[in-house]
């Protein structure tokens, strides 16, 4: 069985010591790297990648708001970052594993290990990404920001920044005209 595998950091010299570490792992296939949180949520849903080593601090959306952006839908994550502040939340929201950096190739090694034998019980990991996003959810209170998808490409929304929203019929993750949106300096 081999692992389809997306790096996703703000930091080139990250994404090279990750793709490294993975290039000397056959159960682990690189599909592509990302350099910020849109991308990246680009990037999964094109590539359906099994495992994700993502970034927390990013531009654009952090690790937490490409996890939520992505719904029940997501891989497993292996956060990597340099912020320790962020461990507790990343395991209360059910993420594989936390790399710390600069992690060793021991370390990496063991991640990748939780990785796969959780995924012999992926039905079991689909429910702690569902819980992930509800719990990630909850402790937001109210937006600052949107994420939307138009033409087929998505934008970052400042709710302040929104006068209407208009839906004209059923909008789901296919229909990139089905509604409406104003705000300044966005023409749809």
């Amino acid at each position: 069985m081999t692992l389809r595998a997306l790096i996703v950091d703000d930091e080139p010299p990250a994404r090279r010591k990750i793709r490294a570490l993975l290039k000397g792992d056959s159960r682990f296939e690189i599909v592509g790297e990302a350099e910020n949180g849109l991308k990246a949520v680009e990037s999964i849903e094109a590539e359906h990648p099994d495992i994700v080593f993502l970034d927390i601090q990013m531009p654009g959306l952090s690790g937490f708001e490409v996890l939520e952006a992505l719904g029940a839908e997501c891989p497993q994550i292996i956060f990597t970052t340099a912020f320790d502040q962020y461990a507790v939340k990343a395991f209360a929201i059910h993420a594989v594993d936390y790399l710390l950096k600069p992690f060793d190739v021991g370390r990496f090694q063991e991640s990748l290990e939780r990785a796969i034998q959780e995924r012999r019980f992926r039905g079991l990991s689909a429910a702690r990404v569902e819980a992930l996003v509800n719990d990630w959810q909850t402790r937001q209170g109210p937006l600052d920001r949107i994420l939307i998808r138009y033409r087929n490409r998505l934008k970052i929304l400042n709710t302040k920044d929104i006068e209407w929203i208009e839906a004209e019929e059923k909008i789901c993750p296919s229909a990139s005209s089905a509604g409406k949106l104003s705000a300044p300096g966005y023409h749809g």
